[in-house]
């Protein structure tokens, strides 16, 4: 199965079936899953949801996230010129 997103995709590999029960409780979706599924590609399906779901708080503008951007680059160039230029 793999899921698409504005962000990318990720690919989580789960055999049809594996997924047992998918249900609504309250505000909450609810995925039992069987033991036997990778681990692995659990965790990747929670990433992906928990990326989604900071995404959907995201009360900032694009211009704000770009300018964000520049900061954290400007700080790391910063940090780690040295590295890369002797």
């Amino acid at each position: 199965m793999t899921f698409w997103s504005k962000i990318g995709y990720i690919g989580v590999y789960l055999k049809k079936g594996e997924i047992m029960v998918t249900e609504r409780q309250n505000q909450d979706i609810v995925f039992r899953i069987n033991g036997s599924v990778d681990i692995r590609a659990a965790q990747k399906l929670l990433d992906y949801f928990n990326v989604m779901e900071t995404i959907s708080r995201n009360q900032g503008t694009e211009e704000q996230a770009a300018e964000l951007a520049r900061e954290v680059d400007k700080a790391w160039w910063t940090d780690n010129r040295s590295r890369f230029i002797k």
